[in-house]
């Protein structure tokens, strides 16, 4: 509801920006730091948060949870999916066209 109405009462202290949820902020506020206190255990490599560890664990395992309900392909991150599924809405407006 909150994001309906445009409500956002977590505020970041650095920036002012807002929020609408207190775990958004908390991990906003996670990117004024230079601290990356998750490391993958695969490489040398830290992140400011879990979420961002365990989208980087996908390049090593390979796994790619994210499938087009259109043609099958499949996709490690959920944002390629979406912006693959633009070129499935561009061929059937493509095709309307003609």
């Amino acid at each position: 509801m909150r994001l309906h109405l445009n409500i956002k009462p977590y505020v970041c202290h650095v920036c002012d920006k807002a929020f609408a949820w207190k775990t958004i902020l908390q991990d906003h506020i996670l990117t004024h730091s230079n601290v990356k206190a998750f490391g993958c255990e695969f490489c040398n490599r830290h992140f400011r948060t879990k979420k961002g560890l365990k989208k980087h664990y996908l390049t090593h395992t390979q796994e790619k949870p994210y499938m087009c309900e259109t043609c099958g392909r499949c996709f490690s991150d959920k944002g390629n999916l979406k912006t693959h599924y633009r070129t499935h809405n561009k061929i059937k407006k493509e095709s309307v066209i003609l």
